[in-house]
């Protein structure tokens, strides 16, 4: 059975954003379009003289600061939507809002939408808002528990937040206040206003995408999975006047030219601690291990064969946009076995993100081969050295891909960027298979199973400690590996999985740590990465 979609536009030609959304229902096999309703009184918004210097900044901001995949161009989708009835109506507008005649709510109606999506008209009261199975469906780009009114995007950057918030809600009367069905969390762009916004249109695209998705495939998701409407004690956010305008733009500007004098360079180095069984907890008593000038060392895994400690790690010579997979070695007492590192690991590709691990007396690697755009697995055929790939696992884009065997399933994570211009940061999704090496990989039904920078990309390999799982994943914001939380695995099926929070590392144990975003222990040995400045 079709989920019967509405779309609400001003006009056929939309943003990337919008077209992306659509284009995407449209080609949905389990999704109808049964209307397009066009709005008759679009007109021109004439710039108010009190507003000028922050129209200026953001232009001024979006010609220095442009966006790689820039979700604000213009599509026309009158073509793609050609299949699906459409008619203008003129709604009865007032100061700020638009509602519809009896007539056209009764078109509108024997039509018998599930779903109206609203990508035009203005803040929309009355009977549309009923006239659907499950409401008018929108995206408020901001955070609704602390962030209501707009511009989207750009108050986060003046009040330096950590991350910027998504939602998408079933309008309602209060304004920004209706029920939501989901939320996103990215990290803010602290370098632009347009980059945030951009970033921050782009998961909107994802969480709408796949709240649709969801809803096609489970009748209950919709009613089954609505956040609990909470007090919003902040001020309503509106376009800043042209004193504020000044004040907020000097200050942006001032931020970025001290940004580019005062710019250090940061390294990643590697830290461990030996010790009796356990991890070992208290970062303080962490020693670094001493690395060539010239390289960032990152991403460690650590192994046990025969007595002694292997360390697998990516390394990656400064200025080089390729790393390989290099190896030290530890004997049982924690000294070093070797002088300098063994790279056992090279391609035509960027590797890093090492993860091995050893099954049925066989060592294998499931690298990150982002690059590559695929996941490969690959067989030591001469324990630590002799690495050849065995398969392909899953033919796409991964970040961090970490493995991990539960109840007799292999289970995948990872994170994606479900489209162009989302995060690799942000979206953590887990493919299954029930075998390793022949098996078939099939994407997991809650995929992605998180949505939020500060705990979506894998950290290290999943724990297991007195019966519970435990699964290290980076914290985004506010810069990339910031550090690293610990999240409970409550739930993990084929079909469910759930997680709660446990604990968390943060770059404070030491002066000029900036981040950590790797955690790995075996056997009494315990590793994290570190970025320093220098």
């Amino acid at each position: 059975m079709s989920l019967r979609l509405g779309i609400l536009l001003d006009s056929w030609n939309v943003r990337s954003w919008q077209a992306s959304i659509i284009d995407y229902v449209v080609a949905h096999p389990h999704c109808e379009v049964v209307f397009v309703v066009l709005n008759k009184r679009v007109g021109h918004n004439s710039r108010r003289r009190d507003k000028i210097l922050y129209a200026l900044g953001r232009r001024l901001d979006r010609k220095f600061f442009r966006a790689k995949a820039d979700c604000f161009e213009t599509s026309n989708v009158e073509k793609l939507l050609s299949g699906s009835p459409s008619f203008s109506v003129e709604p009865i507008g007032r100061r700020f809002t638009d509602s519809f005649s009896d007539e056209d709510i009764v078109r509108i109606r024997d039509t018998e939408p599930d779903i109206i999506i609203r990508f035009g008209f203005r803040i929309l009261t009355g009977d549309i808002l009923k006239v659907s199975k499950m409401g008018v469906w929108s995206l408020h780009h901001g955070d609704t528990s602390v962030n209501r009114g707009g511009p989207p995007g750009f108050w986060e950057v003046v009040n330096g937040d950590e991350v910027t918030g998504v939602t998408l809600q079933v309008l309602s009367d209060e304004l920004d206040g209706g029920q939501v069905i989901d939320k996103a969390f990215s990290r803010t762009n602290r370098t632009s206003f347009n980059r945030n916004q951009n970033d921050l249109f782009w998961a909107g695209v994802e969480l709408f995408c796949s709240a649709i998705d969801r809803q096609s495939r489970n009748p209950g998701f919709y009613l089954n999975n609505r956040w609990t409407q909470k007090f919003y004690s902040f001020t309503l956010y509106r376009d800043p006047s042209n004193l504020q305008s000044l004040n907020i733009f000097a200050r942006f500007w001032l931020r970025r030219l001290r940004e580019a004098v005062n710019s250090r360079s940061k390294r990643w180095r590697l830290y461990l601690k030996f010790g009796n069984g356990d991890p070992n907890t208290t970062l303080y008593k962490f020693r670094p291990l001493e690395q060539p000038a010239d390289v960032d060392w990152a991403d460690p895994f650590v192994i046990t064969k025969e007595g002694n400690y292997y360390l697998f790690f990516e390394e990656l010579r400064i200025g080089s946009r390729k790393a390989n997979i290099a190896m030290l070695q530890f004997d049982k007492s924690g000294n070093s076995t070797s002088d300098k590192p063994l790279r056992v690991l090279e391609e035509e590709f960027h590797l890093s993100y090492p993860f091995v691990f050893e099954h049925d007396g066989v060592y294998y690697m499931t690298p990150e081969c982002g690059g590559d755009n695929n996941v490969w697995l690959y067989r030591s055929d001469n324990f630590p050295n002799g690495w050849t790939k065995v398969r392909r696992l899953i033919d796409r884009e991964l970040y961090d891909p970490t493995l991990f065997r539960h109840n007799g399933v292999w289970y995948l994570f990872a994170t994606e960027r479900p489209f162009e211009g989302n995060s690799p940061d942000q979206y953590l999704v887990i493919y299954y298979s029930e075998d390793l090496l022949k098996g078939d990989w099939t994407r997991h039904p809650m995929s992605p199973c998180v949505r939020d920078v500060r705990a979506a990309r894998p950290a290290g390999r999943i724990i297991e400690s007195n019966g519970l799982l435990f699964r290290p994943a980076q914290i985004g914001a506010p810069n990339y590996g910031y550090g690293i939380v610990f999240m409970q695995i409550t739930v993990l099926t084929k079909t469910s999985y759930e997680e709660v929070y446990h604990d968390a590392i943060l770059p404070t144990w030491h002066k000029g740590i900036r981040g950590v975003h790797t955690f790995n222990h075996v056997e009494g040995l315990t590793v994290v990465d570190a970025q320093v400045h220098i």
